[in-house]
This record gives structure tokens, sequence and C-alpha cells, in this order.
């Protein structure tokens, strides 16, 4: 799977005029091939960097992961997200790609001050999981 954490990460607001810093979240459809979420994600990368002329400075694949709640009557999806540094109309253009897009079953992107170049949270998470178990102490 190419979706990894790449790149220099930006630590503080950037000084540009009319650029802002977003973390976009995605669920695409479980029946996807890992080819095909890659080439999903290269899409919106290719559309902030080329109709907004921004960058994105973080993107990371979390895997195929079980949903809260069914969605279009799927119990699993793949979660990939993208740090991005872009105009603020980014936002609306990214959710009305999303809306036409079939493969993409939600999408959340918040404005943030920062984007750490530190793994996220759910990575850290799975590196956990691949800890032995504890032992119990009785």
């Amino acid at each position: 799977m190419e979706l990894t954490a790449v790149g220099a990460c930006v630590h503080m607001q950037n000084e540009g005029a009319g650029m802002a810093l977003y973390e976009s979240t995605f669920v695409a459809r479980p029946d996807l091939t890992p080819k095909e979420v890659d080439d999903l994600s290269a899409s919106f990368e290719k559309l902030v960097k080329d109709e907004f002329k921004g960058k994105v400075v973080k993107k990371e694949y979390w895997g195929i992961r079980q949903l809260a709640y069914p969605i279009n009557k799927q119990k699993r999806g793949h979660y990939f997200f993208l740090g991005i540094d872009a105009e603020g109309n980014v936002v609306k253009e990214i959710e009305r790609k999303t809306n036409i897009s079939e493969d993409i079953m939600r999408n959340l992107t918040v404005s943030v001050k920062n984007i750490s170049n530190d793994a996220s949270a759910i990575l850290r998470q799975s590196d956990d999981d691949d800890r032995p178990a504890r032992r119990e102490h009785r």
C-alpha cells in the first residue's frame, strides 16, 4: 500500500495570505482494491495541488476498519487521511467531489492550527495492538 505518512509536516500556522491547514479523513467502500484506494487518495491530492495551489503535507492509510454503524449497508471501510495546506475554498470542493463519488462513503474535514509530523493516534493504536498481551496479576 502506497499511502503512508510522507513529507515534512507543518507545525505552525502558514503565514501566506488565504492559506489554512485542514485535516481530512475519508472512508471508502470496502470492496475497493488497495490500488483503487491509492488512486482515490491521489485524485484528492491532485485536486489540492492543481486547482488550489495547495499541498498535502501528511498522508496516511489507516486500513480497513469496522464502522461504528452501517453506512450504505456496509459495516467496514477503507480509511485514509490527508493533512492539507490550502485555501479555504478547497473544503467546499472536497465536499462536492465526495458527494459525487460513489467510492467515498463519508468524509470529514476540520480546520486545525497545526499538523504534526508524528503518526496519528489511529496508527499509534494499531502499533500498540501488535505488542504481546500483558499478563494479569492476581
